[in-house]
């Protein structure tokens, strides 16, 4: 996919690391995938100089775990590309703690800019207890 990616676009890059510093880290529905979503989120904060923002996300005050469906290019911008198929692919989902994130944003000098209420990570058919929203953060 990344090579696809990068063969429609150009100048996308891609790298599996974090850079050393960068002045804002933007994070979109991607912590619920991750197998240890707090811990990249501390890593992030401590290279991050100015702000963080965290975008369609899948809340909870418990962790609660899926699987989630969907077809391969349903996310994506535009046709699908020649010589792929749109099938279907299903992978595992989990709700994050967003009193969690917000005291390691704490710990790590950083202070709640923004809110934004009802944005989820577009994960359909969830348990009435989870719930989105959009966090902007500013280094104090």
């Amino acid at each position: 996919m990344a090579d696809a990616a990068q063969a429609l676009r150009p100048g996308i890059s891609f790298s599996d690391q974090l850079p050393p510093k960068f002045d804002v880290f933007y994070s979109s529905g991607t912590l619920q995938y991750l197998s240890d979503p707090e811990t990249l989120w501390r890593e992030a904060l401590s290279r991050t100089t100015r702000y963080a923002y965290l975008a369609r996300n899948s809340f909870s005050n418990r962790k609660l775990f899926t699987v989630q469906s969907s077809r391969l290019f349903d996310n994506g911008a535009g046709p699908v590309p020649e010589g792929f198929e749109n099938v279907a692919i299903r992978y595992p989902h989990q709700t994050v703690s967003e009193a969690s994130l917000r005291g390691i944003a704490d710990e790590m000098g950083f202070d709640l800019a923004a809110r934004f209420e009802g944005r989820n990570s577009g994960v359909t058919g969830t348990r009435a207890d989870v719930y989105g929203a959009d966090l902007l953060f500013k280094r104090r």
